[in-house]
C-alpha cells in the first residue's frame, strides 16, 4: 500500500525437488497448491477484497531432464487450466524462475494472457506495481473486472477452445470517425472503450470478427455523459454497418448528473422566514456582482433589483445536465436498431443502472454475472422515497434471482471467466456477419444415427429428447448432435424449453415443451409488509403468459441469428383461466404468430412420439 497504491498479497513458493517438475499435470498440481496458499492468505480480514495478488515460484534445480521448450509449454498449459482461479484471486503478476531462467506471465490486458515469456533477472527481482493497479481495485470494488483485462479473458478463451490467433485492435474516436489504434491500456479519455476483435475459431479457422464495447467503471463510475453516448453510438453504428456481432460489456452507474461546482459557494436562498427554514423559501438567487462574474449562459433567470433570481443552472462545463439524458435516448434508439441489423449481446459484469439497464434489455440477449445487478435506481434512493429502510442491496431489485426468472437474463454465470466463455459459445452458433449462412462443422455424430431416447406417454424431461440421457448406465442420444445443446432462458416460462444446438453440424434454434408440472414464483415485495411469495403451478403441455412470450422471444432471436428453428410441438393449448387471461396470454400467444410471420429462416414443426397439437396451439404454429 505504499505511495497510495492498493495493497498486494505476495506468495513465494520454492520447489522442494532439485529440478523442474515436468509435465503439464504435475506443474498444474504445483500451481494449484500455490493458489490454495494464496486463497488462504486472502481470507485474512486485513486483506481488502480489491487487492491484487503477486505470485513468485522458484525451481532452483533448473529444467532437469525436461527440455526448456517443453517445460515452457507445460507452464502455459498449467496457467490456462487455472486461469479462472488466477482471475478470481486477482493474480496480476506471476513470475517463475527455473534455474537461472526467468519467466513472467503476460499482463491480463494482453492477448497473450496467461502465457509466459522470458524476462531479465533484474525485471524478475524488482517488483513495481502496475500503473493500472488502482483502476483494477476500483473495478473490483464494483464487483467487476477492469475493462482492458477483458482482452486477456477473450484471448484465453479463444486459445483454450482450439483457436490459434486472437487480435484486439482498440477503436478510438478521431474527430467524427472511428479508427483502430495501438496504444497502451488505460489511455482512454472517456468512460467507454471498444475493440475490433479477430479470432480464429473452430467454426471459422480462417478467422471471424466481432466488436466489443465496454463501460470503464473506473472513469467517473462508468457513467454515461455526452462523450460516452457519442462513442457508444459510433461503435454500434460501426458494427451494424458491417454486419458484425456487437458485444456490450456493462458495468456503469447510469446517466451522469453533475454539479456546477463554481456556483455552489455563490447561490443564496430567499427564505420565507430566515429564522424558520422549515417554512420554506421564495427562490434561489445570486448577487448582481456574482452574476456578472459568471460566463454568459451559465445560468438563466432575471434581475430583480440587486438580485439575479435563478430559473435554471446550466453550468460552465458541458455534460453535467439534461444533455446526458438526451444522449441516453440516442443510444437507446441506436441499440434497438442494432438488434435488427446485427447480432447483439450484453454481458453484465457489474451493476448496470438506468440507461445501462435499458441498453441491456434493448440488446435483448443478456448474460448476467452473479455480482451484476440490473436496476433502474439504487436501493438507497428507493428507501428515501419510501421513508424507511426496506431494501438492503441492489440484488433485491435486479440481481440474477430477479432478472433470470423474469426473462431479462438468458444466462447467469459465476465469474467473468465463465461469462466470456459463454459469450464465445453463443457466438459459435452465430454467422460471421449478418445475413450469412451459419458455419456447419464436421460432425462425429452421424446425421443418420437413430434417436435412441424415445419420449413416453408419461411426463418426461424434454431436454433428454434434445440432448440425450443416460438410462440404466447406457447413454441414449437425443435429437441433436451429442454435446451440442445449450439451454437459454431456463429460469423463465418453465413450461417451454428453448435453446441452441447442432444437427448434423448445422446450428439450429429449438423450442420444446415441458410435459411435467412446473411452477412460477412471484417474490414478495419488501415494500409491502402484507405481500407474500406466490407459487403458481403450471401444467405441462400448456402455454401460459410467460412461456408464450418466451416462445415468441426465442423465435425472433433465432431469426435474427440466421438460425433455422425446430419446434417440437406437444401442446394441448393455451391456459384460458381468469388469471392468465388477465395476465395477457392472448396477447403473447398472438406474438408467436407475429414472430413466425416475420421469421426469415426455415421453421420446422415436429410432433414427437406421443405428442399432440390441439386447438389454439395448432393455430399459432401454423400461420
Amino acid at each position: 500500500g505504499r505511495g497510495g497504491e492498493p495493497p498486494v498479497v505476495f506468495v513465494f513458493f520454492s520447489a522442494a525437488s532439485d529440478a523442474f517438475l515436468g509435465g503439464a499435470k504435475t506443474v498444474q498440481a504445483a500451481l494449484e497448491n500455490v493458489l490454495e496458499a494464496l486463497a488462504l492468505a486472502r481470507r485474512d480480514a486485513k486483506v481488502p477484497v480489491t487487492s491484487s495478488s503477486s505470485v513468485v515460484i522458484r525451481f532452483p534445480g533448473g529444467w532437469g531432464h525436461v527440455e526448456p521448450e517443453n517445460g515452457l509449454k507445460a507452464l502455459d498449459a498449467a496457467a490456462f487450466a487455472v486461469a479462472a482461479r488466477l482471475a478470481s484471486l486477482h493474480v496480476d503478476a506471476l513470475s517463475v524462475r527455473v534455474g537461472s531462467q526467468d519467466l513472467s506471465m503476460a499482463a491480463p490486458t494482453s492477448t497473450d494472457w496467461p502465457t509466459f515469456k522470458s524476462v531479465s533477472k533484474e525485471q524478475a527481482d524488482v517488483f513495481s506495481p502496475s500503473p493500472l493497479a488502482k483502476r483494477r481495485a476500483t473495478a473490483r470494488r464494483a464487483g467487476s473486472t477492469f475493462c482492458y483485462d477483458f482482452v486477456g479473458l477473450f484471448a484465453r478463451e479463444v486459445t483454450k477452445e482450439g483457436g490459434d490467433a486472437f487480435v484486439a485492435d482498440e477503436l478510438v474516436l478521431q474527430g467524427d470517425a472511428l479508427e483502430t489504434q495501438a496504444r497502451e491500456p488505460g489511455q482512454n479519455d472517456c468512460g467507454m472503450v471498444a475493440w475490433r476483435c479477430a479470432a480464429s475459431t473452430k467454426e471459422y479457422p480462417e478467422g471471424r470478427e466481432f466488436v466489443v464495447v465496454a463501460n470503464d467503471v473506473t472513469y467517473q463510475s462508468g457513467s454515461f455523459g455526452v462523450k460516452e453516448d457519442a462513442f457508444y453510438a459510433k461503435v454500434s453504428q460501426y458494427a451494424r454497418a458491417q454486419g458484425l456481432p456487437r458485444i456490450y460489456v456493462a458495468c456503469n452507474s447510469g446517466a451522469r448528473i453533475g454539479l456546477a461546482d463554481e456556483l455552489k459557494p455563490k447561490f443564496r436562498v430567499a427564505w420565507v422566514d430566515e429564522k424558520n427554514p422549515q417554512a420554506g423559501y421564495h427562490y434561489l438567487y445570486l448577487t448582481a456582482a456574482d452574476y456578472q462574474a459568471l460566463p454568459s449562459g451559465s445560468v438563466q433567470g432575471k434581475l430583480v433589483g440587486e438580485r439575479f433570481v435563478l430559473d435554471a443552472v446550466v453550468g460552465e462545463k458541458d455534460g453535467i445536465g439534461v444533455e446526458n439524458l438526451r444522449g441516453s435516448g440516442t443510444i437507446a434508439g441506436e441499440t434497438s436498431r442494432a438488434y435488427a441489423d446485427a447480432f447483439t449481446l450484453s454481458y453484465v459484469t457489474g451493476r448496470s443502472v438506468g440507461i445501462g439497464a435499458y441498453l441491456n434489455r434493448l440488446t435483448r440477449r443478456v448474460i448476467q454475472m452473479k455480482q451484476g445487478p440490473i436496476i433502474l435506481t439504487g436501493y438507497q434512493a428507493l428507501n428515501k422515497l419510501l421513508g424507511r429502510e426496506v431494501y438492503t442491496s441492489q440484488d433485491q431489485l435486479g440481481g440474477p434471482q430477479v432478472m433470470h426468472p423474469n426473462g431479462v437474463s438468458h444466462l447467469t454465470v459465476e465469474s467473468d471467466v465463465e461469462g466470456v466463455a459463454e459469450i464465445m459459445r453463443w457466438l459459435s452458433f452465430v454467422p460471421r456477419v449478418k445475413g450469412a449462412p451459419p458455419a456447419i462443422l464436421s460432425c462425429a455424430d452421424p446425421i443418420d444415427r437413430p434417436v435412441e431416447f424415445v419420449p413416453t406417454k408419461a411426463p418426461y424431461d424434454p431436454r433428454h429428447m434434445l440432448a440425450g440421457a443416460t438410462t440404466d448406465g447406457r447413454f441414449l442420444p437425443g435429437f441433436l448432435d451429442v454435446g451440442s445443446f445449450k439451454e437459454y432462458l431456463a429460469g423463465w416460462g418453465k413450461s417451454v424449453v428453448v435453446g441452441r444446438g447442432r444437427l448434423g453440424g448445422a446450428p439450429v434454434g429449438v423450442v420444446a415443451v415441458e410435459t411435467r408440472l412446473s411452477e412460477q414464483r412471484v417474490p414478495a415485495d419488501p415494500a409491502n409488509p402484507d405481500s407474500t411469495e406466490v407459487i403458481m403451478p403450471q401444467a405441462g403441455q400448456v402455454w401460459f403468459p410467460d412461456s408464450a412470450y418466451k416462445t415468441a422471444t426465442a423465435i425472433r432471436d433465432f431469426s435474427g441469428e440466421n438460425l433455422p428453428t425446430i419446434i417440437f410441438a406437444n401442446w394441448r393449448g393455451f391456459s384460458g383461466g381468469t388469471r392468465d387471461m388477465y395476465g395477457e396470454v392472448l396477447k403473447f400467444g398472438a406474438m408467436i404468430v407475429d414472430a413466425l410471420v416475420d421469421c426469415s429462416q426455415p421453421v420446422f414443426v415436429y410432433v414427437p412420439p406421443h405428442g399432440e397439437l390441439r386447438g389454439g396451439a395448432w393455430v399459432v404454429v401454423d400461420p
